[in-house]
């Protein structure tokens, strides 16, 4: 009884919040219609309003959505992805290359991909094609592998350079650091990597306040990290580290990198 109780109580959980999820999905929605009606929505409400159309009903009812975005950004990945997929739905096999644009645009979409693609042509009996993607899902993922390998971890050795956000997003996470009165001054770097360079690494360094005793206690600097990590969005995976011991080297090198200083404002 006590089993089938908790059972329930989850069940009834998991239905309250998934139908505030798509009360409130429905809501944003009616919003950006009613906007539309009398404004054009930007490219980023574009796409929102194609997500919602998919949650709310599915990716062909969203098709003449993402066609409009299409008709802006030719090679949205989003857009392309969900096209390509409501056209090999009713069996066109021109979705093949919104799929195709989709994948080269955005390594997230491959293994879904993939999975359309090899559904696809095993329905149509295409046997070369389904072993060549095939062969394309396994070389991903051993691309995926040894992109998480190379970013487990950063060591000062490891080569860095300009991390290419623009003013925008720098002034967002200067914003952010603003709000840690430990950081004296930050660092923002690329970590350069071979594998998957177009899904950047970065790399924050942060030289801390002096007290007057001119100590801090090393429990210190991991409560510092801990906080910048559970408290900022970064625009990417991120590395957060102090420049002392093993990093201070590591100051002379991120000066010299072009708008690597973030915090304060050089």
């Amino acid at each position: 009884m006590e089993m089938n109780r908790t059972w329930r109580e989850q069940v009834q959980t998991a239905w309250r919040e998934r139908h505030k999820y798509i009360k409130e999905a429905r809501e944003q929605l009616d919003t950006l219609e009613a906007k539309r009606r009398t404004v054009e929505l930007d490219d980023a409400e574009l796409w929102i309003r194609v997500r919602l159309i998919v949650e709310m009903e599915n990716a062909a009812a969203a098709e003449p959505a993402a066609r409009e975005l299409l008709g802006r950004e030719a090679q949205h990945a989003g857009a392309n992805f969900l096209v390509g997929q409501a056209m090999l739905e009713r069996d066109d096999e021109a979705g093949v290359a919104h799929l195709e644009r989709a994948m080269s645009h955005d390594y997230q979409t491959v293994f879904a991909g993939c999975e359309l693609l090899h559904d696809f042509y095993t329905k149509r009996g295409q046997t070369e094609d389904v072993e060549r993607i095939g062969r394309r899902g396994r070389e991903h993922y051993e691309r995926l592998e040894a992109a998480q390998s190379e970013r487990r971890t950063f060591e000062p050795s490891d080569a860095l350079g300009a991390h290419n956000l623009n003013e925008t997003q720098v002034e967002n996470l200067r914003d952010r650091i603003r709000d840690f009165a430990d950081v004296r001054t930050a660092y923002l770097a690329r970590k350069v990597v071979a594998h998957l360079p177009e899904s950047p690494c970065y790399v924050l360094g942060i030289i801390t306040e002096k007290r007057w005793y001119n100590f801090r206690a090393q429990n210190a600097n991991n409560e510092l990290i801990q906080s910048i990590v559970n408290g900022m969005e970064f625009p990417g995976e991120t590395f957060v580290i102090i420049l002392e011991d093993k990093y201070k080297p590591l100051r002379r090198s991120l000066k010299q990198i072009a708008g690597a200083q973030i915090f304060p404002k050089d």
